[in-house]
This record gives C-alpha cells, structure tokens and sequence, in this order.
C-alpha cells in the first residue's frame, strides 16, 4: 500500500475533484505530482465523475478524453520519453501526441504524431504525422475578430476526430506554450 493509497481514498479524492472544479482550477493543476500514483487515481477517478454526468470544462473535458493519467508497464526504454507514450514512424522512435513546429523550409508550420492503431512486426505501435498551418502565417488568436474568422471558416465546432489536421488547427491553443505561441485564447 503506497503513500497515495493510505493517505487519499477514493471520496476523498472525488471531493477534491469538487472543490477544485467549483473553485475554477482545471484537472491539471492538481496538488499531486504528475505521474505519482494519486495523481494516476485521480484523472481515474474524474474519468469516472465525467460518465456519471459531473460537468467539467472543456479543457478538462479533453484532457480526459486522452490516455492522460493511465498507467501501464513497458519493457522497451525507448519507448518512454519524459513520460510520453511513443511510437515509431519510419524507424525511428516519436513521441506521440506531442505536436511541434517544423523545421525551417518546410510547408506546413506544425507536426505531431499520433497512434494510427497499427502495430509492426515487432508489435510496437506505428505512429501517423499529421502537418498543419501555414509557415508564413501567425496564429492570431489573441484577436476576437481573427478567431472568430477562423472558427468559421473551419468549421471548428464540427471538427471532432484528433487524426485530422483540421481537428489541431482548430485545437492549437491547447498547446500554445508548448508550440511558442503567444496566446493561449480558443479560436
């Protein structure tokens, strides 16, 4: 029995989960260390709030709509990488989920890899590149009247399926930090 175990049970945590949504602090900022078992139980147990009905908002809504805070054993080091899941894409192994820019010179703005649901030979998980924007373009969406353009001009309420690149357009403020974007606001 860990330390999580002994000290936090599972209505405990449930009543966090509470306090924080009430207080307007989102799933992520919880006061356990990314990774640690409570934290695992907790994405766990929001997971379970969030199909019993409990109203989160939409960033956390998406968060628990991705393998965050799921554990599982890996025998393969190189399959784990600052604690992203990876995956290989024409040999070489990718962190998945994880978008980035691009290299200099090329036509599109942003990468990321994702799960294609394949497997290969030696039964490690096949990765798909999806490539978006415009490298000659800046994200505009500190600007009410830019964003609302583009949401409109994507169709950004309509997109839903994660392998597309319109579905990261639309979602890139999600990782603005992450891209070196200088804002965070939603389209």
């Amino acid at each position: 029995m860990g330390f999580a175990d002994f000290y936090v049970s599972e209505n405990s945590i449930r009543n966090m989960i509470k306090k924080d949504v009430s207080e307007g602090r989102e799933l992520m900022e919880c006061v356990f260390r990314m990774g640690s078992d409570a934290w695992c139980d907790y994405f766990e147990e929001a997971r379970n709030m969030k199909s019993e009905g409990y109203k989160f908002c939409d960033n956390d809504i998406f968060m628990l709509e991705t393998d965050m805070g799921k554990t599982g054993i890996s025998l393969d080091k190189n399959e784990l990488y600052e604690g992203k899941r990876r995956a290989s894409f024409q040999g070489k192994s990718v962190a998945l989920d994880s978008p980035s820019r691009t290299p200099k010179g090329d036509n599109k703005k942003f990468q990321v890899y994702i799960n294609s649901g394949r497997k290969d030979k030696d039964g490690k998980v096949v990765a798909k590149k999806i490539r978006w924007g415009d490298p000659n373009l800046k994200v505009k969406n500190y600007d009410k009247k830019a964003a609302k353009s583009f949401r409109a001009r994507h169709k950004c309420s309509t997109k839903s399926d994660r392998s597309t690149p319109g579905w990261w357009a639309c979602n890139v403020h999600k990782y603005a930090k992450q891209l070196g974007l200088s804002s965070s606001n939603p389209w």
